[in-house]
């Protein structure tokens, strides 16, 4: 039901299948998702314009997965990449409202996320490109304090804190057009008593002096999936002697 569903929403979807292939029909999808969500829409535009591509992406890999036109490798790691891209264009978006608010300052404001310090990890399924479709998306969301963007350094963790709790509405909040993921940030260090950001340094902290076994073998499928790339790809690398 569900992708028949679809496949009246997304007559051309099929046709472009047809036509023209997977890649390229996979391509259609990104470059409709890019042009919807530029730095200065709306929210409403963004959220509707993820869950039309989600649709999209559903449809065209389960068509390709029941097709065999692409083995079960490729259909989990289109399914990460199209997450992994969904978040990283809601922290976009959401460090641009920010900005436009005066919570934060932004480097380079045409391109948001770029030496923004906020730092997205996917874990689990997400960050080994193994998200099926019913899978929920693991997240932990550091920012780096020397690298902080805020208006305020002193409120850096409640400012990079509202925009985690705006991305989990974004992304999870169903509306007319569906949902695109749930989210789970449960396995940020101490979830219970941690705020939704956390800064590196405390993040170093935690794993060095009390983090058990388990969060740091969890670690091994950690991968950066949105937001400033390079201090997360620096924040990894710290963490790898551990």
């Amino acid at each position: 039901p569900f992708l028949s569903n679809c496949l009246l929403a997304e007559p051309d979807l099929l046709r472009r299948l047809m036509e023209d292939g997977a890649e390229v029909t996979l391509h259609w999808i990104y470059d409709a998702l890019n042009e919807s969500t530029g730095v200065d829409v709306t929210r409403d535009a963004v959220m509707a314009a993820l869950r039309i591509a989600k649709r999209r992406m559903a449809l065209l890999t389960a068509l390709c997965d029941m097709g065999h036109v692409w083995p079960l490798m490729e259909i989990t790691r289109v399914l990460s990449d199209f997450a992994g891209r969904a978040v990283d264009i809601c922290c976009q978006h959401l460090l641009s409202a920010a900005a436009a608010k005066g919570d934060i300052t932004l480097p380079f404001p045409d391109e948001p996320t770029k030496d923004s310090g906020l730092i997205v990890i996917g874990m689990g399924k997400l960050g080994a490109r193994e998200l099926n479709y019913s899978s929920d998306v693991d997240l932990i969301v550091f920012f780096d304090p020397e690298q902080s963007v805020a208006a305020d350094p002193t409120e850096s963790v409640d400012t990079f804190s509202r925009i985690v709790r705006r991305l989990v509405r974004i992304v999870g909040e169903r509306t007319a057009d569906g949902y695109v993921f749930r989210t789970d940030l449960r396995l940020r260090p101490d979830p219970g008593a941690m705020p939704l950001a956390i800064s590196t340094d405390a993040a170093m902290s935690y794993y060095e002096g009390s983090g058990r076994n388990w969060e740091r073998a969890a670690m091994i499928k950690a991968r950066i999936v949105a937001g400033d790339r390079t201090a997360g790809d620096a924040f990894l690398q710290r963490l790898e002697p551990l």
